[in-house]
């Protein structure tokens, strides 16, 4: 279509270097199914990923496959990275970035979890997470009281630098009104005993309540 330089309002000066970009020789070319050009959505990957703070992250595109490359410190930033990059334009998302080789030992990646895990405000007394760790792998098991904190738990240890993957198997309760009532009919009775009364207050006391089904499990330490 032809447009006149007096005709053309500010909205067809737009349209008409859209229209230019898409269907112009020699640039790249959008399919008759209106798929987006891959220069298009590559520019458009490395802005966000700019945007984020990604900047050591880079993204090539072919066929509307977006493959990431680069290095970055945490497991949560590789992550991020895939987040970043998975647009509504694009078919698929090759993560290849890899992680920086971080100066840190297993125990020290355990004391980092540990303190992520301790300073979760929705950790109390009816959850229970143990932690291993061997070469930068991190393992979770445990149980705690709503599905969603598991993948929480999960996505704090993401940012710890050291972490090479972790294995969530932390299971989560089923949702009942019966064992809603035994966790704190126990609580009740645990803290309210004169032995622990000076625990009841604290966001991780000693003695941790499980309850799955009506079966009460006690996990944690005490003195005697």
């Amino acid at each position: 279509m032809f447009h006149s330089r007096k005709a053309m309002t500010a909205f067809g000066s737009v349209a008409l270097m859209f229209s230019t970009l898409c269907l112009s020789p020699g640039s790249a070319v959008a399919t008759s199914s209106g798929q987006v050009p891959d220069a298009t959505i590559g520019s458009l990957v490395e802005s966000r990923l700019a945007h984020h703070g990604l900047d050591n992250v880079h993204a090539t595109v072919h066929g509307g496959v977006v493959t990431l490359s680069g290095e970055v410190a945490t497991l949560a930033q590789r992550e991020a990275a895939a987040r970043t990059a998975d647009l509504r334009e694009v078919d698929r998302v090759d993560n290849q970035v890899t992680l920086r080789p971080a100066q840190v030992t297993d125990a020290e990646i355990a004391a980092g979890v540990s303190r992520a895990l301790d300073s979760y405000f929705f950790h109390g007394v009816f959850d229970w997470v143990e932690v291993k760790v061997q070469h930068g792998h991190v393992t979770l098991t445990g149980s705690v009281y709503q599905p969603w904190r598991r993948t929480v738990i999960a996505d704090r240890m993401a940012g710890i630098a050291g972490v090479q993957a972790i294995d969530n198997q932390i299971s989560a309760s089923e949702v009942s009104g019966f064992d809603d009532q035994l966790r704190f009919q126990a609580a009740r009775a645990v803290y309210g005993n004169l032995l622990f009364s000076e625990f009841a207050e604290l966001s991780h006391p000693p003695v941790h309540i499980l309850v799955d089904r009506g079966v009460i499990t006690l996990e944690g330490t005490v003195r005697n």
